[in-house]
């Protein structure tokens, strides 16, 4: 009983912790976006290279492909959380039922 107690303490923690870090992540990607713009209005009046745009362009794309990823382990820590709970996918279930009729 202590140890169930336990899985869904911790498993409620993770998700807390990992949804503070996508929304962390979604702030950022925010601000690159506006430097995006920026670096972007820099270089089409003449006041920047092109490079400062590439630069910009490069970090919204790592910070897009990072939110993906934390976003999966985020859905990934909901569901240990529902499995801590006793939720049974309807794979589990349904191999459960084929064992039976066996």
């Amino acid at each position: 009983m202590a140890k169930a107690i336990y899985e869904v303490e911790d498993s409620l923690v993770s998700i807390v912790k990992q949804e503070a870090y996508v929304r962390s992540l979604e702030q950022e990607l925010d601000v690159v976006r506006i430097t995006l713009k920026d670096a972007r209005l820099q270089y089409q009046n003449g006041q920047s290279s092109y490079l400062s745009y590439l630069i910009a362009w490069t970090k919204i794309e790592r910070l897009e492909r990072q939110l993906l990823g934390e976003r999966a382990i985020y859905i990934k820590e909901r569901i240990g959380l529902h499995r801590a709970l006793g939720w049974q996918s309807v794979t589990d279930a349904d191999q459960r039922d084929m064992r039976s009729e066996e």
